[in-house]
């Protein structure tokens, strides 16, 4: 899985597996030029020099990607910032639901 020690899997909706099991559980994102796949988490995320800004957070934690266009950048992935009216549903546009 794609989720760090302290995060969790959730469905494509944000939910708990053990409560909704029949959720999709994983996701192939296209755009552009390339294309990423990776399972849904959840994560308590903190901002801030001492962390003290935190929230809870539902995304898609990469697993593979395409070689285009990420072998040509210093990052692989942008957390949060997808709109929402192109994200995969609730799971994944954090940044927008923290204004």
């Amino acid at each position: 899985s794609g989720a760090s020690a302290s995060g969790k899997l959730v469905g494509k909706e944000g939910k708990d597996l053990k409560e909704v099991p029949d959720q999709k559980t994983d996701a192939t994102v296209r755009f552009g030029t390339g294309e990423i796949h990776g399972d849904f988490v959840q994560e308590k995320i903190c901002l801030g020099s001492s962390g003290d800004v935190c929230t809870t957070a539902n995304f898609i934690a990469t697993d593979e990607e395409s070689e285009q266009p990420f072998i040509q950048c210093q990052f692989d992935g942008i957390m949060g910032l997808g709109f929402k009216d192109l994200s995969m549903g609730a799971c994944c546009t954090s940044v927008w639901n923290w204004m």
